[in-house]
């Protein structure tokens, strides 16, 4: 044991291990503190920048060369720099070994070259309160009394703001010591957050997210969701769609996690918003529970000539039943190759009924899928509605389809505007003719396309799109 704060003196004698008796006088030694693999976490003034050693970590904190004397000595001095309140009291027996785990403390070892072909001595010098720096120390709260980020959120016409207050978040850090001095066996240390992620819910489902964060860990939860450097610390503001509460109220509520470089994270959900409906109300025919939904195109995105035949689209709906997948999805779906130009922004706008009655699927929850799952290898990228970037997804297995989500309106409609962003380097050559599909020698670069409401997919009549971006 030695204080905190105090100054060790080292002195190591050195001899030849074939002999174990003659001086190795003039050799070149090396003093390893904070030794590798040991867990050491003491800190040290004198010398400078000894680093902490995890116990998976290979690197010593620290190695300081000497060279010992005609007799085979070497000494060194090393001054302790941690502070008197973290520092664990010293146990009644000093010849006792009052920490078995965790504490203050430093492996040193001394060596001329390798461990292995060495006879040396490995010190663990644990440190303690030295009573000449005694002050009045104030422990953080357990876990159970911190503070977590405070949620709460505004609604301004169109513009959800989500706020936080940020809270004291725990991560693991040096161990905690209880009031006689001993190990409690939590690992605890305290921070103020350094980044943040919102997370915008709409009638109790999470729909957009911004952060502070430079990017997002894609296995992270809602990481589609996710628009980066978007946010501060304490706010996060939102501008939804009027058709969110047109004719028909909704509520919306905020959802804040907040995190710590170590990882920890803290997560606060606000109280729901009611946002009450704008213009005339519309009485909504109630339907009884949908099993079956049609979800169709409406006219503009795909056309025709006067005469029926497609002018910006080449229609595939034959090749689900050719090629046998048709068994996949409900009725009657409809297939279309269409091209899509770089760079540009794309607007769609479907029509869902219920597919046994005929009826608007109104003011429900829909979603776009774009990249779709089992798609083939789909590199488009898009910037979505609200922000965020739309997956890619590379190979058939690799389940990283995008979903939007959207509200249907009195009528049973639904529109999404997508901004492709891949490069002009990227797309495919302009095509001959918009209802021309490209030639085998053309790389594809493409995205699969269409709505979903949540249905397994055999229930689900719908329109699919075979969207190539072209110069």
């Amino acid at each position: 044991f030695a204080y905190q704060g105090s100054t060790i003196g080292l002195t190591y004698h050195v001899v030849d291990s074939a002999t174990g008796t003659s001086a190795a006088a003039g050799s070149t030694v090396l003093l390893r503190i904070n030794k590798a693999y040991s867990g050491s976490n003491a800190k040290f003034s004198s010398p400078a920048d000894v680093n902490a050693t995890p116990s998976w970590q290979s690197a010593d904190g620290k190695i300081l060369s000497g060279q010992t004397d005609s007799s085979g000595n070497v000494s060194f001095s090393l001054t302790n720099s941690d502070d008197y309140c973290d520092a664990p009291v010293a146990p009644t027996d000093l010849n006792s070994n009052g920490f078995s785990t965790g504490g203050i403390f430093t492996q040193i070892a001394l060596l001329t070259g390798s461990a292995s072909n060495e006879v040396i001595t490995i010190s663990e010098i644990h440190f303690v309160q030295n009573p000449a720096n005694a002050k009045q120390c104030v422990f953080p709260p357990h876990r159970a009394d911190l503070v977590i980020s405070q949620a709460s959120i505004s609604v301004d016409g169109n513009d959800v703001t989500c706020n936080a207050t940020p809270g004291i978040l725990p991560y693991e850090g040096e161990r905690f010591f209880n009031e006689q001095g001993y190990p409690d066996g939590i690992f605890r240390s305290y921070s103020l957050p350094t980044k943040a992620t919102y997370y915008l819910v709409y009638n109790g489902v999470p729909v957009w997210a911004k952060s502070t964060a430079d990017k997002t860990d894609a296995g992270s939860a809602f990481a589609d969701y996710i628009q980066t450097k978007s946010a501060s610390l304490t706010a996060a503001t939102f501008n939804i769609p009027k058709t969110w509460n047109e004719n028909h109220s909704a509520t919306v509520a905020c959802r804040i996690q907040q995190y710590v470089d170590s990882g920890a994270a803290g997560t606060s959900t606000s109280p729901a918003v009611i946002l009450k409906a704008s213009g005339k109300s519309k009485k909504v025919k109630s339907l009884a529970k949908t099993t079956n939904v049609t979800m169709r195109l409406v006219a503009g995105f795909l056309n025709k000539d006067k005469g029926g035949a497609p002018t910006d689209y080449v229609d595939f709906s034959s090749d689900p039943i050719q090629n046998h997948w048709s068994q996949y999805y409900g009725p009657n779906l409809g297939v279309f190759y269409r091209y899509i130009k770089v760079g540009s922004s794309t607007t769609m706008t479907w029509n869902v009924t219920d597919a046994v009655t005929g009826a608007p699927y109104a003011l429900k929850t829909v979603y776009l899928v774009v990249n779709k799952n089992y798609g083939g290898q789909e590199n488009a990228t898009f910037v979505r509605p609200g922000g965020g970037a739309v997956n890619e997804n590379p190979e058939n297995w690799s389940l990283r389809e995008t979903r939007i989500m959207g509200i249907t309106d009195p009528a049973g409609n639904v529109t999404f505007t997508l901004k492709n962003t891949n490069s002009a380097t990227q797309a495919e050559p302009a095509p001959e003719a918009l209802n021309k599909i490209q030639p085998t020698s053309v790389a594809p670069l493409f995205s699969t396309i269409t709505l979903t409401a949540g249905l397994p997919e055999t229930q689900e009549t719908k329109d699919i799109i075979w969207g190539h971006i072209t110069k």
